[in-house]
């Protein structure tokens, strides 16, 4: 018995038997061990799952739309490495590819042939949108986008038209404001493929995107496929 209680012998409704009656600091214990008692029991009632923390997340575009066509490497900063999918979107990771985010989600284009990144300023990122290959399933791109923002946010700088994409980008690496882009014009439909166009060319821009004129010096006349 704790020595804060005491013995009583004797008492109307006790006759000789002995009564222990414990002091009000010993009943206020206690009431606090059965109060956490019957916590530990409700808790282990609704105990959690060991599966609860398990949670869906994106790791990426994978099966068809899946095909990786573009990766870029900061110059400065290996750990940052962008990835353009055939249809799958553009991925970023800063931490060389333990993560990744998806970038260019909010343009409503998924498809890229290319990625380039500026050697003068790896904050600016260029993307040509379109797939390269020919499959049943593709997706032909539209136009080139610029990011100043190491890809916070994307500007369109060229658009040829509905059927033509961009599948290459190319920067001088002695002066990051001129840049060569290959065009790529086609169209697949249930029955047929049309491989060839006017829009399919050669361009340049000496002025870091803003102006583009189309090359052809020295190059194939009429309707080209894929340069």
């Amino acid at each position: 018995l704790p020595a804060d209680a005491r013995q009583i012998t004797g008492g109307p409704s006790t006759g000789n038997r002995s009564v222990r009656r414990i002091l009000p600091s010993v009943r206020v214990r206690a009431i606090r061990f059965a109060s956490a008692m019957l916590a530990i029991f409700a808790g282990s009632a609704t105990a959690q799952s060991p599966f609860d923390g398990l949670k869906f997340r994106s790791i990426g575009p994978a099966v068809m739309g899946g095909r990786i066509h573009a990766i870029a490497v900061d110059p400065r900063d290996n750990a940052v490495i962008y990835v353009g999918a055939a249809s799958g979107g553009m991925w970023k990771t800063t931490n060389k590819g333990t993560t990744w985010t998806p970038i260019f989600d909010a343009t409503g284009e998924n498809s890229f042939g290319d990625l380039a990144i500026s050697p003068s300023d790896p904050r600016v990122v260029w993307a040509g949108t379109g797939e390269q290959h020919i499959r049943s399933h593709i997706s032909v791109g539209q136009g080139i986008y610029k990011s100043t923002d190491a890809g916070a946010t994307w500007t369109k700088i060229k658009y040829i038209d509905e059927n033509t994409g961009f599948t290459d980008i190319a920067i001088d690496p002695s002066n990051s404001n001129v840049l060569y882009a290959a065009s790529y014009q086609r169209r697949r439909t249930s029955c047929c493929f049309n491989g060839v166009g006017p829009g399919s060319a050669l361009w340049k821009s000496e002025d870091a995107g803003r102006t583009w004129t189309k090359l052809t010096s020295g190059l194939p006349a009429g309707p080209v496929g894929r340069i």
